[in-house]
Formats: structure tokens, sequence, C-alpha cells
């Protein structure tokens, strides 16, 4: 079994340079990495190091669409000595070991004397993010092993300690110690100040922890400065990120989920039930425990989400897979429809269509089934598999 860890990312192009013909890339140099170093030196420049596998699909994500990016590529091949290494063929696990590579992508940049001064862990996912990285390594006051050495000296202001622990997390460090240490320092009566609420709100996310259990106990107090919205969506990641976690534990059982259900409760958090349904729902889909699945969609799904399209044509989709009973069925054909109605696109005419075809509503899925064929064309969307359903509704076939 791999010990190294493979981040699974949500990627979301947020391209600064969108509908700009990106012509340029980062200019690998493919030489070992005594040579890389050699040239380091002699240009006076630092070495930007991907560490790679071949397996890891955010490295072909980044690779793809970020080291294509005119503006990254202008910017690293200017700035740097660029590099790029397997870390499972050649030099790849010995400078793996040496930089102490943990999971892929590793961004490293290395000074000319072969030392690492800056890293990130995971593909950025914008162009901007990375000409920050790349910044940040070339400042020897904002870079990671400056962060380190000015935390080991005493440096605690709180501007300091949330970027040292973006620091830790960009690296995939763990930086539970050092939260706790500063947290503990701290009144509670200073913990709903800016800078603190800044640290509390990325970077606190046991929900014993003394500071989570504080937020809990002035939630209100806590929204008449930071904002209700902004308050309640710390507390829903909390819980839901509690939830999520024991259900992928060895020692998961009914008893301990319906404890910190029960906790969630007893909270007084204003929103408890629509979480309790969103990390149950996924907890179901985790278990693959399809029956518990679809009769919690069943029962609230319109309760919670029946002005969300999206979520509707998702849930109604995922019926249609799962089910042939009629009963799932027609909920399902109704959230489509509900999602028809509230913003109209291909996925949920054609949703509707193939409900309502399994039902056997035949001119209802003929209906759906054209108008997500009118929606294609006027998108210029590939419309082939539509007709072809299309032929089928109409024929009965």
């Amino acid at each position: 079994m791999k010990k190294t860890i493979q981040l699974i990312l949500v990627f979301i192009i947020t391209m600064t340079t969108d509908g700009i013909c990106q012509n340029r890339s980062i200019t690998f140099i493919d030489k070992p990495f005594a040579d890389i170093l050699a040239m380091s030196r002699q240009e006076h420049k630092m070495v930007f190091m991907d560490a790679y596998t071949s397996w890891c699909g955010p490295c072909k994500w980044m690779s793809a669409h970020m080291f294509t990016n005119d503006t990254v590529a202008d910017f690293y091949n200017k700035n740097f000595i660029c590099a790029r290494y397997d870390m499972e063929k050649g030099e790849g696990p010995k400078l793996s070991q040496q930089y102490r590579v943990r999971a892929f992508p590793t961004l490293l940049f290395i000074n000319q004397d072969g030392n690492m001064v800056h890293l990130r862990v995971g593909a950025a996912q914008s162009a901007p993010e990375y000409i920050s990285l790349a910044l940040n390594a070339m400042d020897t006051t904002e870079c990671f092993t400056a962060y380190m050495k000015r935390y080991s000296t005493g440096e605690n202001s709180p501007g300091f300690i949330y970027n040292y622990l973006k620091r830790l997390t960009d690296a995939y460090l763990p930086a539970d110690v050092p939260l706790n240490k500063y947290l503990s320092g701290q009144k509670e009566s200073d913990l709903i100040k800016n800078d603190n609420w800044k640290i509390i709100f990325s970077f606190c996310n046991n929900m014993e922890s003394r500071e989570f259990k504080f937020l809990l106990a002035r939630q209100d107090e806590f929204a008449r400065v930071h904002g209700r919205d902004s308050v309640n969506t710390k507390i829903y990641n909390v819980y839901f990120k509690a939830i999520i976690d024991l259900a992928r534990g060895v020692k998961m059982s009914d008893s301990a989920y319906n404890a910190i259900i029960h906790k969630i409760h007893a909270s007084g958090y204003t929103d408890a039930n629509r979480l309790i349904f969103d990390a149950s729902f996924n907890v179901y889909q985790m278990q693959g425990n399809l029956v518990k699945l679809m009769e919690l969609s069943y029962n609230e799904v319109d309760t919670y989400y029946h002005d969300d399209p999206g979520m509707l044509n998702e849930v109604a989709n995922m019926m249609l897979s799962l089910s042939t009973e009629n009963k799932y069925l027609e909920k399902a054909s109704q959230w489509a429809k509900r999602s028809v109605e509230l913003k109209p696109d291909v996925a949920n005419n054609e949703t509707s269509a193939a409900l309502f075809y399994k039902l056997g509503k035949k001119d209802e899925a003929v209906k759906y089934c054209k108008n997500a064929l009118i929606i294609a064309k006027k998108q210029n969307l590939p419309a082939e598999t539509i007709e072809e359903n299309l032929k089928k509704y109409e024929s009965g076939k």
C-alpha cells in the first residue's frame, strides 16, 4: 500500500485570461538534479520543482491548465530554473526522500545550495495563486522557512499566526499544535476580535474545542460582529466534517452516529436539520446504503432543496439510476420538473424525459426531450444522444 497521498480536489478553473489564446508554457529542463542546481548557481535563480507521479490526477490537471497559462509560464521561466521529476522513477525516489515529499503534486522552491525554502502541496486552481506562491518563495521574509524560523523565536501576533498556519496547511503539515497553543493563550472575550475570528474560521475544525464551544454559546454576538452567514457557515462546516470523519472511521457505529446527531440538535444551531440531512445524504452514499439514501431523499429533499434546481436534478437523476419503484420515480419526476421550472437546461430536461419514459408517460417524455434538444442546439452542445432518445421515446421502443 502506498504511503504517499494523492490529493483529491474539486477543480474550478478560475483563469483570469478566459477567452484569450494561451500559447506558452513553463519550460522544464530535463537534466539530472545536480545539473539543475549548477544552473541555479550560475544564473542566480532558485529552482522550481514540480514533484509529481504518473497516476496523479491533480498533477495532470495542473500541467495541462496552469503550466500552460501565459502569465504563469512567463513569470516562472523568467525567475526560476524549472524542473520536474516523477517521484517514482529515476532520481525521483531519492529527491522525494530528500525533500520529504508526502503527497502529490508538491511544488518545491529550492535555493542555490539545494535547500528547500518554500513549498505548496496540491494544485492551486488559478493563475494568480501560482504568481502569489512564487512571490512568497522569492521573499526572504514570506517564504516557508522564514515563517518556521520566526515561529521558533516566539513571534505570535494574530496576523503572523494566520500566515504561519496557512503555510503549514499549504504544505500539508499538521497545524493543530500551534493553533491550540495560540488560541489557549487568548481570553474568551478576545476570540471574537476580527484577527482571531479569521484564525478560528480558517483553521478551528474541532467541534469539541474550547473555541468552537464558545462560538456556539455566543453565536448571536459573533453574528453581530462578523455576519450571520459567516458564523452559520463555520458552524455548519465543523459539524459536517465531524459527521463525515466519523463515517470514514473504522469504528463507526449507530450509537456514535446518534450521539453526534444529538449533540448537534442540542447545540441550538438554527440550521441543524438541514445540516444533518446533508451529512446523512453523504454518509449513506459513502456507505452504499441505497435504501436509506432513497428514503431520506424521498422524505426530506423537498423540505431543504425545493428551490435549488441543481440539487433537485441531481437527486432526481440518482433516483432514476437506482430505483424501479413508482413511489420513488414519481417523486423524482416531480423534482426534475421543478428543476426545469426554476432553471431549464439540457440536463434537467433530459432527466425529466427519462423519468417520464420510465414511468410509461410517453407524451411527457417526448415533450421534455424536445425541450432538451432545443436548448442543446441553441447552445451548440452535442445533441446526438438526445436525438436518439427522442426517437426511442416517440416510438415507445
